[in-house]
């Protein structure tokens, strides 16, 4: 998937190769990804950040292979935020877009990519703990969970690009 990342994001401009900042993870899968020193445009998403932005705070990414839902923050998903009735999903823009037929998932809006019929989310940049060959994933059902990491299909990838506030007006 790393691969892929750069070669997709190669030829976009006006965004900044990532800076100070490299994915260690010493329990799992034991790996670096030097974003910069590597020359990528972009990066994947962390699973400690996910679990920040939804107020997750038991999910330990080192030591432990639990799934969550965003809106529960546990292994069973929220009695608001359900298939059909997305207008009380707190985190929707994390898994929007991700499949074509939001009705039978809890994504927000139908991905238009013939992509989002075929794959389930998209990766994060964190394998799973005591694995070498899972991640964890973001799931258009609003929750991460974590998947064999294939060579192609499965699920797809979302940079994370960073913008300089100078950049913005």
């Amino acid at each position: 998937m790393l691969p892929y990342l750069k070669e997709a994001t190669a030829n976009w401009v006006g965004t900044e190769t990532p800076t100070n900042y490299s994915l260690s993870q010493t329990t799992g899968g034991n790996y670096t990804i030097s974003y910069e020193d590597e020359g990528y445009k972009a990066r994947l998403i962390t699973v400690n950040e996910v679990a920040k932005i939804t107020g997750n705070t038991t999910l330990e990414e080192s030591a432990s292979n639990a799934y969550y839902y965003f809106d529960s923050n546990n292994e069973s998903p929220s009695a608001t935020c359900t298939t059909g009735n997305t207008t009380v999903c707190n985190y929707g823009w994390l898994y929007d877009r991700t499949k074509t037929d939001c009705t039978t998932y809890v994504c927000l809006n139908n991905g238009d990519a013939e992509e989002a019929t075929i794959y389930d989310g998209y990766w994060t940049g964190t394998s799973t703990f005591g694995s070498t060959n899972c991640a964890w994933g973001v799931d258009p059902d609003g929750s991460l969970s974590y998947h064999r990491v294939y060579t192609s299909g499965g699920a797809y990838l979302r940079p994370v690009i960073e913008v300089l506030k100078t950049k913005l007006q």
